[in-house]
């Protein structure tokens, strides 16, 4: 695959850039760069324009755009290396019963949210 690859910038978005550096690795292959962008929104817009292409998070795939054409990416079941951790903060001693029912919803719901990762 030779196709101008267009990319996150890494100093503003390291995980989503190195994710598709892993994903070109991974099956030896070397990306064609043809384009770095900060937002997502502005990979999909020089998508868009025909200058390359670009993996994206599926959520952003909602985004319609003339030119533009969404294929899911299918990784193997085992294979995280597309996926993106998540993590939540918050001051030691804290109370907050809507942080708390949050945080309880997405426990309860982890494996739903994990399938459409």
């Amino acid at each position: 695959m030779n196709e101008p690859l267009i990319v996150p910038d890494r100093r503003s978005r390291p995980h989503s850039h190195d994710v598709t550096i892993k994903l070109f690795e991974k099956f030896g292959r070397v990306p064609s760069i043809a384009q770095i962008a900060t937002e997502k929104q502005t990979i999909i817009h020089v998508v868009s324009t025909g200058l390359g292409l670009a993996l994206v998070p599926r959520w952003i795939s909602g985004m319609s755009l003339a030119g533009v054409t969404y294929i899911p990416l299918i990784l193997e079941e085992e294979d995280t290396t597309g996926r993106l951790p998540l993590a939540a903060a918050w001051m030691a001693g804290s109370r907050d019963p809507t942080r708390d029912s949050l945080m309880k919803l997405v426990h309860d719901n982890i494996d739903r949210y994990a399938s459409r990762a």
